[in-house]
């Protein structure tokens, strides 16, 4: 196993699961718990992975992944530093139409 990656919850991203965890009903609240630990766990392991590549942001030497959890109805967005093991988790979105989607 190589480097494990620092992994950083953005604010913005820590109210919005606050959020979303206060629409939704206690066993989505919990699955919402399962989540966000099992992608913490994932992102500490093996963050350029994990997830599907969308954008590299060449400037800022970070690349932008996505993970959905479709059965869950959400997905996860981070960004990996190209070259530190340094991850920043910025979304958790509800997927349109899953079970999270309560809008």
């Amino acid at each position: 196993m190589g480097t494990p990656f620092d992994v950083t919850w953005m604010p913005d991203c820590i109210r919005g699961i606050s959020e979303l965890g206060r629409r939704v009903d206690l066993p989505l609240r919990h699955r919402l718990r399962e989540v966000v630990l099992e992608a913490d766990a994932r992102l500490k392991e093996a963050a350029r992975t994990w997830g599907d590549p969308v954008s590299d942001l060449r400037g800022m030497r970070v690349i932008l992944f996505a993970r959905p959890y479709v059965r869950d109805g959400l997905s996860v967005r981070y960004a990996v530093h190209v070259d530190r093991p340094v991850v920043f988790v910025h979304r958790i979105d509800a997927i349109p139409g899953g079970p999270f989607d309560v809008s």
